[in-house]
């Protein structure tokens, strides 16, 4: 049932003409290699794209961190502010009755 082109290698290795299949997997296999540089880092000091998306990961870990602050303290500034002036306005309050 096997087709007989088919035995003992690839179909192209068989044709009149297998060039263009050996070149072909030449160059998927350069692909993979690019991309497997890119995303684990050629060891050339380029930086691998796993190790930048962990630092962006722990940059906006930062941020989050930094905004939460930010409006913990605005929020304190605030409530203090606003406690002064009802006290401000309770003492003035009491003086002119």
């Amino acid at each position: 049932m096997s087709d007989p082109k088919l035995h003992g290698g690839l179909p192209c290795d068989t044709c009149p003409v297998p060039g263009p299949m050996s070149v072909r997997m030449a160059l998927m296999e350069r692909d993979i290699i690019d991309i497997r540089d890119a995303l684990h880092g050629d060891g050339k000091g380029r930086q691998a794209l796993i190790d930048q998306v962990e630092e962006l990961v722990r940059i906006a870990d930062r941020g989050r961190f930094s905004l939460r602050v930010a409006l913990w303290l605005g929020g304190g500034i605030v409530a203090a502010a606003t406690a002064l002036a009802q006290f401000k306005h309770a003492i003035l309050g009491l003086f002119h009755q």
